[in-house]
């Protein structure tokens, strides 16, 4: 199996309803939006949010519509406690997707 190169933020969620407005300082946003158009399947948010009891997974092109409040769907979601072999086999299959 070859080596894969990815990036993962993570970001918590603090609010009794999903608000991810302001998760991200805006350097955060301009190194993403920036990393993503050369490697658009490897730059990746996950969103934990305990009071929904799940965790989301969003491709790094859609942080900058993240922060400014506008809902997004989420690329994979998987509840509390997070499956991540399955969330690094989804991520592991989209190399090279855009």
């Amino acid at each position: 199996m070859p080596d894969l190169e990815f990036w993962l933020e993570l970001k918590v969620v603090k609010t009794v309803s999903f608000k991810t407005e302001g998760l991200w300082r805006p350097n955060q946003v301009a190194w993403q939006t920036k990393r993503c158009r050369s490697t658009p399947s490897r730059v990746w948010n996950v969103v934990s949010y305990p009071e929904g009891q799940c965790v989301r997974l969003y491709r790094g092109d859609k942080v900058f519509d993240l922060n400014r409040g506008i809902s997004a769907k989420p690329d994979f979601e998987t509840h509390l406690p997070p499956n991540w072999a399955a969330m690094l086999d989804f991520i592991g299959r989209q190399n090279g997707k855009a």
